[in-house]
């Protein structure tokens, strides 16, 4: 066997601390080096409005119900706010990256249990496939409902399996299981659940074990019992309709349109699903997994839990390729297995010391250029004008005049107080309050309505900060 192998071998008799290590020292530094992007604004808002007083079964996005996805996040960022003094980075991303590590053990220790020999090479390998995977690389530092998902998904299949391996589906693991699809669920929506739901039915039903089988259907109805809470409690905000769209069971469009879109969705979910998708097609065709075989029920199972919903979910009309990332978890224990197969195989040692490279050097880069692009320079300066202006005022309700655009959420999350946005015509009336941020054209709207004054200009000039006049009209005061 060459260096690199026996080098592999002696570090997988190790493999969880030394996959500890590599997210100590890949993931966590610099987590709060780059300003919030993408959806991160919003869900710090709800947060906030949650650490305001709002309730916490009602979200609320600077003074909007929000709806459209559950609380679990924005609890967890109002919960690690205490401990990283605010709604910060660190507090909305490390859900995030402690959700990938408990998925990235969970295939380690799948692929472990699942391997016939050579166990400790199938964990290394499938924990460090799962982590470079680009679907998970892509979402690891990502204040996301995501990570949160795939990693519950698969802790409940991991449960549901090793309690079979060890022949003991009792109370404990049904319970433990029904508590990792509650929390897939209420960070996600439903709709992951069906990836390790897929495999975990069809096992129990096609080998006739009707006793599981019905305590799975008690799991999942347990597991779902606080989503349907929370959309009762938000029934006012949102119709069944309204979560039908959210899912994408009623998608916009035709579904002529969406069919046409779905190559690119396709080739989108397959680059996201790579490395591991690569490793699991070959075990695939080798193991022949796509059949049911009394002896090799792990087998099927891996293959029902990757492969019918990520074909159904890649190609359905309004999804998104991002959405198949519960798959990376079962095509990463699949990649795990490969290599335990044929290891000490040439082409499989340089494989996994190939994902071992690939996932330092990608993280070093990322890490060396984290919060340093011209771009986000000009962010984070901008993020921490803003942070000391409103650090300056008194406590006071402020509100938001500012077009609804996307990123709006990323940029006045940063006031560190739960803003009200109001809309132009508002600002000649506007609700009680002792200041206001107005942003662009807008402006001319708060500056037009002579009840506010100046006090600053933040960042690049685009957006102000206006004390309210103490001689407000008469039935302004308040609203």
């Amino acid at each position: 066997m060459s260096r690199v192998g026996i080098a592999l071998e002696r570090l997988s008799r190790h493999w969880v601390p030394v996959l500890a290590v590599l997210f100590a020292l890949l993931f966590l530094p610099f987590l709060d080096a780059r300003p919030f992007r993408f959806e991160e604004g919003r869900r710090v808002a709800q947060a906030l409005a949650i650490l305001d007083g709002g309730t916490w079964w009602r979200l609320e996005t600077f003074g909007v119900p929000y709806v459209n996805k559950p609380p679990l996040l924005p609890w967890l960022i109002a919960g690690f706010s205490h401990l990283t003094g605010g709604a910060n980075e660190w507090a909305a991303r490390l859900p995030a990256v402690i959700s990938i590590a408990i998925a990235g053990f969970a295939a380690g220790l799948m692929a472990q249990r699942g391997a016939a020999s050579r166990p400790q090479i199938a964990a290394l390998a499938a924990a460090v496939c799962f982590l470079v995977t680009q679907a998970v690389l892509l979402r690891v530092r990502i204040a996301e409902t995501d990570g949160l998902a795939t990693a519950f998904g698969a802790v409940a299949f991991l449960v549901w399996a090793l309690a079979r391996m060890d022949g003991r589906t009792g109370l404990a693991s049904w319970l433990a299981v029904a508590a990792s699809f509650a929390v897939a669920a209420f960070a996600k929506g439903p709709i992951p659940l069906l990836f390790p739901l897929t495999a975990m039915v069809l096992i129990e039903l096609c080998e006739r074990r009707w006793r599981d089988l019905a305590a799975l259907g008690a799991a999942v109805f347990a597991a779902l019992m606080p989503l349907v809470l929370w959309a009762a409690v938000n029934a006012e905000d949102a119709s069944s309709a309204h979560f039908a769209s959210e899912m994408r069971l009623d998608p916009a469009g035709s579904w002529l349109v969406g069919l046409r879109s779905g190559p690119v969705v396709l080739a989108n979910a397959l680059l996201q699903a790579s490395p591991a998708i690569i490793a699991a097609s070959i075990w695939i065709a080798v193991t022949r997994s796509w059949r049911r075989e009394p002896s090799g029920w792990l087998a099927w199972a891996l293959f029902l839990y990757a492969v019918p919903m990520f074909v159904v979910v890649a190609l359905w009309p309004g999804s998104s390729g991002r959405y198949t990332m519960p798959s990376a978890w079962p095509f990463s224990v699949m990649a795990g297995l490969l290599a335990a197969r044929y290891w000490p195989s040439r082409w499989v040692v340089a494989s996994v010391a190939g994902l071992v490279v690939a996932l330092v050097m990608e993280q070093t880069i990322l890490l060396a250029i984290e919060g340093r692009t011209a771009s986000q320079r000009a962010a984070r300066a901008e993020a921490r004008e803003l942070e000391a202006a409103f650090a300056e005022l008194p406590d006071g309700r402020a509100l938001l005049l500012t077009p609804n655009r996307h990123y709006m959420y990323n940029r006045f999350v940063y006031a560190g107080r739960n803003l009200r946005r109001i809309g132009q015509s508002e600002a000649a009336c506007p609700p009680d309050a002792r200041f206001l941020v107005a942003e662009g054209e807008f402006r001319a709207a708060a500056e037009a309505a002579k009840l506010w004054s100046k006090m600053r200009d933040i960042g690049a000039g685009e957006v102000s900060l206006y004390a309210r006049s103490p001689a407000a009209p008469s039935g302004c005061a308040s609203r």
